[in-house]
């Protein structure tokens, strides 16, 4: 799958977040742009955009304990 073909899939699944939600999940490092839910997943989680220092901007949701935003191109 290319990577225009995965951003539209990723885009169809993402949902519109309510006003208090957005608060919520604020961050300073970060832009909230919705939730995401896969197939296979019982529960949504917030997906943001970033800046990483190699690959520019890139979008991932909050991974691990801490909740960390990691490029997925960098694993």
């Amino acid at each position: 799958m290319s990577g225009v073909e995965e951003k539209e899939v990723i885009k169809g699944m993402l949902r519109e977040p309510s006003a208090p939600e957005i608060l919520k999940h604020r961050r300073r490092d970060a832009e909230f742009l919705g939730f995401l839910t896969r197939p296979g997943w019982r529960g949504e989680l917030p997906y943001y955009r970033f800046k990483c220092t190699i690959h520019g901007y890139v979008e991932n949701y909050p991974q691990g304990y801490d909740e960390a935003l990691l490029c997925p191109h960098c694993d």
